[in-house]
């Protein structure tokens, strides 16, 4: 049987909250929403997609399972955006399908590591999580019931500041948009970080274009 909120709203609890959104005022989830926001030099039909995704983000807080459909959408926006930049930039139809597509803009240099501007807040997260993941390890190898982790003195090793997030999100955002249009009953939405991966990538694509295109043509 469908649980109330998962059905269709009424005109008495349209505007009403889902109950899975409680935790949440509606003014903190656009306050949240509102620091992904692209560049002035992305072009409008890419930024009016996207602001399309950002508002169905902001209606999960009245249908939760919006938030699937803001992930959904906003993986389109990216690979719309990445079909105009190759187009653009080559004058060639660019290939199809979203992992090709970033491939390809990668090869060209439109994405890459070196401009992601959290990578270092990605590479303490990495090394948060092993060092959690080492801690409880321990703690069933010595038979303790609980422990406190402390990640006071907890440094990204070399291999984690360089990590390929590019090749990363290549191999994952691909997957993730199949699995969200053919459908899936997922309900770890995450999208927080999808938009935040998605606004990186697609403000790289269009971020420095003279200098990109310069050295693309050399």
């Amino acid at each position: 049987m469908i649980d109330s909120c998962d059905s269709v709203r009424t005109p008495s609890n349209v505007r009403d909250s889902d109950p899975r959104t409680q935790h949440q005022t509606l003014e903190q989830k656009i306050a949240y929403i509102d620091q992904f926001t692209l560049s002035a030099d992305v072009p409008d039909e890419v930024r009016i997609h996207f602001e399309t995704g950002r508002n169905l983000f902001v209606y999960a807080w009245h249908v939760y399972r919006f938030n699937m459909v803001a992930k959904q959408h906003i993986l389109a926006s990216l690979e719309m955006a990445a079909r105009l930049r190759l187009a653009s930039l080559t004058g060639d139809e660019p290939p199809r399908g979203l992992a090709k597509l970033l491939r390809a803009a990668s090869t060209k240099g439109l994405i890459a590591n070196e401009r992601l501007s959290n990578r270092d807040e990605r590479a303490l997260e990495m090394a948060w999580d092993r060092h959690r993941r080492t801690e409880m390890r321990r703690m069933n190898e010595e038979c303790f019931d609980n422990c406190v982790v402390d990640y006071t003195q907890v440094r990204p090793t070399e291999e984690e500041l360089q990590f390929d997030w590019i090749g990363r999100f290549i191999t994952a955002l691909p997957h993730l948009r199949n699995m969200h249009a053919h459908g899936t009953d997922n309900l770890r939405p995450n999208v927080g970080r999808s938009f935040d991966i998605v606004c990186e990538l697609i403000n790289q694509l269009f971020g420095q274009l003279e200098s990109q295109e310069s050295s693309v043509s050399d």
